[in-house]
Parts: C-alpha cells; structure tokens; sequence
C-alpha cells in the first residue's frame, strides 16, 4: 500500500504557525515537536512533517478502509530527506521518503520499505486557473500514457471508492494498480506501483 503528499512552500505558512503551542499539540506528540522546534528551519521542518503524516495516513485509509483525523496516531521518527523514515501508524510501521526542493516538500509512504524505490512517481506544476482535482489527473495520465503507449488518455478513467481510494480503469477494466494522488498550491503529485494492495 502507498500513500502521498505534496506541499506547495509558497502557498504555506512556513514563518508562523508551528510557534502556537496550542496548534502543535493538537498535530504533534512531544517527540515531533522536538523535532521541529530544535530544526534550523522549523517552518520547513512542519510541513515536511505534516506531508508524511499525510502520506502515511493515506496508507493507514487503504489498510483499515475508514477515514479519521487524529494526526497525533501518526508518529513521524525523523524529518531528514532520505529513504526509509518511519511513521508509527495506527496499524504499524509506514516507510516513508521525503524530498525538500525550493518551492515544494513531497512525501511518498509504503507500507513495505523495499518498495519506496520500485514507485513510479510524477511531480509537476500547474495553472491556478485550473481545476487541482483535474490537474493531478491529467499529469498521472499523461505518465501513464508513457507506459502504455497502445492506449489514448481519454482510455484512462479513475474513479474513487467510498474510502476516497482512487481505482484506475483502462478502457474500462480496473487494474490492479496501487496509487495515490496529491495536490496542494499550484503543484500536484502522484505515485504509483503495478501492484495491488488488496
């Protein structure tokens, strides 16, 4: 199972809001805190662990099939970019990786770590014009498209479950593919494996 998250820095308050001690404790255990508190850029270090929860969090959807907001039940264990941070979950251990860039942090979980490196994944801009929702679906499309060359876009269906899961259908056959879908300011991300979690 995978999950994702993006961040856009820009569209994010990354001078002001992890100073609330209220805001923090209701987001963040004491370890976390620490870890952002104690981090040269703690703004920067928020969001970057506010996008592996997220992540983690989308994994945690897939395996219970329910839907809660309780940030505090996933524990993030460090905030530097590289492969393999754990996140404590409700239901175990999720393997994260981040990447911090100048204008966005992404974050990508899995609920086996050897699999971080077998994802397919896609980060791109768009206009803020356009619809985020319909953006992060033409850019996975699009990267699809390239995988499967036989097959026109307009082949390429995703629908989601009640859980809020997306399925995808290629000319109306779902596949077995795991994926996760993100977008937030004027980015959208996506990651994916040919496998399924079911």
């Amino acid at each position: 199972m995978i999950g994702n998250d993006i961040i856009c820095i820009a569209a994010s308050d990354v001078s002001g809001v992890f100073r609330n001690p209220r805001y923090l404790d209701k987001i963040y255990g004491p370890a976390e805190q620490e870890l952002i508190l104690s981090s040269p850029n703690p703004g920067l270090s928020h969001w970057t662990c506010w996008a592996l929860k997220e992540s983690a969090y989308k994994v945690w959807v897939k395996h219970s099939r329910t839907r809660l907001f309780a940030p505090k039940r996933f524990v993030v264990s460090a905030l530097t970019p590289k492969v393999g941070i754990e996140v404590e979950t409700p239901a175990g251990i999720v393997y994260a990786r981040v990447v911090i860039q100048n204008n966005y942090i992404s974050a990508v979980a899995s609920s086996e770590n050897s699999r971080l490196q077998q994802l397919y994944t896609g980060i791109g801009q768009f206009p803020k014009t356009k619809n985020p929702s319909v953006a992060v679906r033409q850019h996975l499309f699009a990267h699809l498209k390239k995988l499967f060359p036989f097959s026109s876009i307009e082949n390429f269906v995703l629908l989601k479950s009640k859980e809020g899961i997306p399925r995808l259908y290629i000319r109306g056959i779902k596949q077995v593919f795991d994926l996760s879908l993100s977008h937030h300011g004027h980015f959208v991300s996506h990651a994916f494996t040919m496998e399924s979690y079911d």
